[in-house]
This record gives structure tokens, sequence and C-alpha cells, in this order.
């Protein structure tokens, strides 16, 4: 009799491989997984499972249990991930080998296992000059005028192989989002696409980015397994990600100095000249990353300048970057103007973070709710190491925040296993929240920039601890400048940076004892290799990662409530606790996860040290008492936590 996914975990393993650590908690994970498979097509589930207790192998063992059960029809398994690290962990040699060696243990064949990547999810070279207002990568590369994020950016699109799901929105220049410099439907598709797209069409289990998603649930199907023959479970892994990967894969927006600077480019004067005197008049610099909506007057005026659009040349994309360019200027016209004459009220202004310059936004806040598009022809599993609220009980799991982003009703009948899984004992912390002299942030002319006395402090702290591997988890490229500007050159050789897009695994893989890595992409993901001792002895968690909020999502959500008969000032006052509340809890679930990369085998021990001062502020006087970002202290380490840091009044009063 086959050997099922649970028993395989509980009892071959640990005898099998040597490095493999019994998790009871992963077995429970298992388990429960098993069951969501268990409930047939059209089933909902969410099921989290604690930082380091194994889920994927737990979720794919379970898979593989599945696709082996199949009577009639094929099954296929489609694991859809927001991080490139997890990606390329699913799909390592290592993890391939364990799976197919439970499957040699049940006398069954090997299951292929490949990645699908979809070309948004990459950058596009020529756009990405035509938004920094240049002729070449190369050119922005050279000028020693430009700011060093900016000649990194460049850089990175040019030595890499420039996936956007590298980069952080909040990285980009002011103006610039990551959909305008993703290689577009008129561009030539890599060879790196084609290949990755014909392997994918035979895999048992398919590994895709959540974006590719929600570009086939929008055509109707989940990774275009749209074969008849097939049943497919869908397996969403960094679930808490997808609402925000829908919405901003969803929405699409005119930049007026992106337009104006292709129409110049092209000669096309009427064009330039109109979008030049659109962007002059609406930029405000006051009004910066705000959102307001599009006033009768604009919208006149708006719609003959995108009328202006359709009526230039259909272009060539194969003649130049700027005809290249102007396709997706004219296609995203069209659109907007089809919206406007509907009527619609999901068509907003939204102004940059500095400069306030002005941007049509065509909004979507529920996108998130597409997931149900053809929810019963699969099974449909949540997961992730923080998809609950991070609040309530192991027994009482609250996944109110997932369900209403994807519009599910608690009560719906198509939800099935909810359940959550934190170990219990597993692994060792040890906090550090040394008092901050100042507030960690400044406003500069980029936007906000570590304070440097900040920065200083920070210097001291990471370099004051004990001895051993560091692991320092920053907020952006900006804040790693920042402190190595503070490094001190006797410490120099301790210092690990890298560029974007580099396998911070095997970064990290390759560091010294004593090394120091500074990094804002090491939040999830991050799992190296180990030889059974404790891999990071002290992680860093420099300032809160919270983003900022979007102020289009900020208003759609207002006219949300607005359609459902609330007053505009209750609209508004409803909106911002909403959107906050999920920026809070988007926070603490980042902090979880940073927690979580010195917790990988039940055996580590690690210091966490806490320099943002807002956690002090927040952690309340009892266990049950901790809110905010406190709060994404697991609950088995919350009284070592506690024993650490009190709330204090001076404290409470330090302006954040």
């Amino acid at each position: 009799m086959p050997t099922c996914a649970t028993d395989y975990i509980d009892q071959v393993l640990p005898n099998r491989v040597p490095s493999f650590r019994h998790n009871a908690a992963q077995i429970e994970y298992a388990a429960s997984i098993a069951d969501c498979f268990e409930h047939g097509l059209g089933s909902i589930h969410c099921v989290e499972g604690s930082t380091g207790l194994g889920k994927s192998l737990g979720y794919l063992l379970s898979a593989a249990d599945w696709i082996a059960g199949a009577r009639g029809h094929r099954r296929r398994v489609v694991v859809a991930t927001y991080t490139r690290a997890l990606q390329r962990q699913l799909v390592a040699p290592g993890n391939v080998e364990l799976i197919n060696g439970f499957q040699r243990y049940n006398g069954r064949g090997p299951l292929r296992i490949a990645t699908r990547m979809g070309r948004r999810n990459y950058v596009s070279p020529t756009r990405l000059a035509l938004a920094l207002d240049a002729e070449t990568l190369a050119d922005v590369v050279d000028d020693p005028n430009r700011p060093p994020s900016t000649r990194g950016l460049a850089h990175w699109a040019l030595t890499s192989e420039g996936c956007l799901l590298d980069l952080d929105e909040n990285e980009l220049p002011d103006g610039i989002r990551l959909g305008d410099i993703s290689i577009g439907h008129e561009e030539p598709l890599p060879e790196v696409l084609k290949q990755t797209f014909a392997d994918a069409r035979d895999a048992d289990i398919l590994v895709i980015n959540q974006s590719l998603l929600v570009m086939d649930l929008l055509r109707g199907g989940v990774a275009d397994l749209d074969d008849a023959e097939s049943d497919v479970a869908l397996i969403v892994d960094e679930a808490e990600h997808f609402p925000d990967v829908a919405e901003e894969a969803m929405s699409y927006g005119l930049s007026f100095n992106n337009v104006m600077r292709v129409a110049r480019n092209l000669g096309y004067k009427t064009n330039a000249e109109r979008w030049s005197a659109l962007f002059h008049h609406k930029r405000d610099p006051k009004l910066a990353d705000q959102a307001m909506l599009i006033s009768d007057r604009d919208r006149d005026e708006i719609l003959d300048a995108l009328v202006s659009i359709k009526h230039t040349p259909v272009p060539d994309p194969d003649l130049s970057a700027n005809h290249a360019a102007w396709a997706i200027i004219r296609s995203s016209a069209r659109m907007i103007e089809q919206e406007m004459r509907a009527g619609r009220k999901n068509l907003v202004l939204s102004y940059s973070p500095v400069q306030g310059h002005p941007r049509l936004v065509c909004a979507r806040e529920d996108a998130g709710a597409m997931i149900r598009n053809d929810l019963d022809q699969r099974i449909t599993i949540f997961t992730s190491a923080t998809l609950s609220d991070m609040s309530g009980s192991a027994n009482d799991p609250a996944f109110r925040y997932l369900l209403s982003r994807i519009r599910i009703n608690q009560s719906d009948a198509r939800l099935g296993v909810l359940r959550r899984h934190e170990a219990k004992k597993f692994g060792q912390l040890r906090f550090s929240v040394p008092t901050a002299p100042c507030v960690p942030l400044i406003r500069d002319d980029e936007g906000f920039a570590l304070n440097p006395l900040y920065a200083r402090f920070a210097v001291n702290q990471i370099l004051a601890g004990s001895p051993g591997r560091t692991l320092v988890l920053c907020c952006s490229y900006r804040d790693v400048d920042s402190l190595l500007e503070h490094w001190p050159n006797r410490a120099r050789s301790r210092a690990v940076t890298h560029p974007r897009g580099a396998d911070l695994n095997e970064i990290a893989h390759g560091m010294n004892d004593d090394n120091v890595l500074l990094t804002p992409a090491g939040w999830e993901g991050l799992s190296p290799s180990r030889s059974g001792e404790t891999f990071w002895k002290r992680v860093v968690l420099l300032r809160n990662p919270a983003q900022s909020i979007d102020p289009a999502h900020l208003l759609m959500t207002m006219m949300a409530f607005q359609v459902r008969g609330l007053s505009r000032v209750e609209s508004e006052a409803k909106a911002n606790r909403t959107v906050h509340a999920q920026m809070r809890t988007k926070s603490v679930h980042r902090v979880r996860q940073g927690i979580g990369r010195a917790l990988r085998h039940p055996a580590d021990s690690a210091e966490i040290v806490i320099l943002d001062p807002r956690f002090r502020s927040e952690a309340g006087e009892s266990i049950g008492q901790l809110k905010g970002l406190a709060a994404a202290i697991p609950q088995r380490f919350r009284r070592v936590f506690l024993d650490v840091v009190r709330p204090s009044d001076a404290l409470k009063a330090l302006p954040l």
C-alpha cells in the first residue's frame, strides 16, 4: 500500500535524509493540505503554516498523492508564488529529487516540474531607457549627474535577466511604475521565455508567478491548462500578496510626461504640444502622492487628448523603441477613452510621490475577486506563513484580510479548510530593541531617505553585536547605500551587498562567519543551504517595511463605500481606516517573514535586533496586548520579547 505524504514525512524522511528534522507542525500542515484536495473541484481553502516548518515540501508531497490518485482524468497542479526566491526553491534539483524520491518509494514514475514566466515580468531595456529620458541604458549608467539609484537600476537592467519580481516599485524613479518598463505585447518575446513556455506544456506540477496567474485568469484558464481531460488544483503560495498583484496587473494608465516625451521624439507635434500643456497645467507638487477624480472640465480636455493619440499613424514596433512605446500608449489611450465614454468611476488622476507628476489611472481596487473566475473548475488553496490576520488562536483562525480582498464571504459554502499551523517548539530567539535617537526617515529630493543620525545609530548597533553571520533587512537599496556611507573602514570587509536580481541564497552560502549581508530582498524566500548549524546568528530589522499607500487605491475604496450609500465624509473616514488597516496587516506579515529568516530549522538559535522605535511604543503590557508591528512576534516568543521591551511614555511621545 502506498505511503501517504504525512507518513513519509513522519516515518521515512528522517531516516533517508540526514539533514531532515522531524517537525510535528509540518506533518499537521501536510495533512491539512491533503484535506483540501479531498474537498474536490470548486472548493477554496486557507492554510497557514509558520515560517520554517517546511510548507513547500508539505504541499508538494500532498499534491503528488493527489496527482497519483487520478481516475479517468489526468491531474495537474499549478503553484503560483510571489517571490523569485520561492520559485527557484521549488524547482531546485534538491527539492525535485525529494519529490521524486517520494514517487520512487511508492513505485510511481517521476513528476515533471517546470516553471513558466510571462513577458510582463521582465524589463524592457528600450522602455526603461525611454522612461529615464535617455537614448540607451548605457547612457544612464555613464551619466555622473544621474542619482546613484537610477544608474544602479540601469546597470541592473543591462547585466541581469531583468526579472521585475526582483524590483520593489518604491525603488523606481518618481513617476515610473513597473508596468511602464515591462516587455509590452508589441515587443518580440525573448528566447528564454519561448523555451519556458514549451517546457511548461507537459508539466505535472507547474510553478508560475502570481502576475502570470492574473493574466491566465483573465483569459479564462489557469496557466493555459485548458485541457478538458485534466483536473487542476491551484496552490497560491505567499497568497497574501495576490490581491495587490491582481490590482497592479489589471490597472493601466498613462503618464502625461511619458506621452509628451515619446510624441516629441516621434515628431507628433500636435500630440506633443497637447500633452505638454496638460502636463504643465496639471503638475502640482502640492498634490504629490494624492489622487482625485477627474473634473468635468478636465474630462473634456483629456478626452480630446486621448482621441488625438488615436489619430496618429499605427506604429511599427520594430522600427524603434519610440514606436514600440507609442503602440503601448495607443492601446492604453483606447481603453481609457472607452472607460471615460462609458461614464465609469474608476478613472482618477494620480500624482507621483515627490514632484506631483500627473498620471491617468484606471484603478481596479476589487481585482482580487478575479480568483473566483472559473472557481468551480479547480481546487484552490491559499497558503503562506503569514496568511491570517495575526490575531485569534490556531483553533479559531481569522482570514478576514485575505477573504475581504478576494470578495469571499466567510459564510460562503465553497470555503473548506481554514487552519493555522504554528510550531510549538521550533528554534530559539532572543530580542534586542535598542532605543533609537531619532525617527528613521527624512524627506529629500528623491522621496524618503534614512535619517543620517539614524543610519549612524543603525551601523553601530549592527557592528556591536556578538560575532556571527548577520542579516540586515533593509527596505530599499537606498537604505543600503545610506548604511554604507556610515560604515567604518575597519569593518568594510564584513559588509556584503548585491546587485538587484542576484541569487541571495547563493550569495549567503558563500559568506564568511563574520560577514554582514545588507539587503532589501531577503524578507521572504531567503533560506541558504547549511551544514546543520544555525546559519544567521543575528537578524536586524532596520525599519518598518510598510509601503506607501497608493492614492488611487484609497480613492477607489472611498468611492466603493459611497456606492453603498455612505456619505462622502463617512466614506472617506471608512476608506482611510480600511486601507491603513490593510497596510498594517501587510507590514506585520512582512516583519513576521523577516523574523522567520532566522528560523529555518528546529535547532536554530538567533538574536533578532529591532531598530525601529515603533516596536517599543506598540508592544503593550501583556502578550494579549501586542499590537501594530509588535503583533508580528510569533506567539511562542512573545513572553521573551516582552521581557526585553516595555512601553514608555517618552517613546510614546516620539513623533513617528
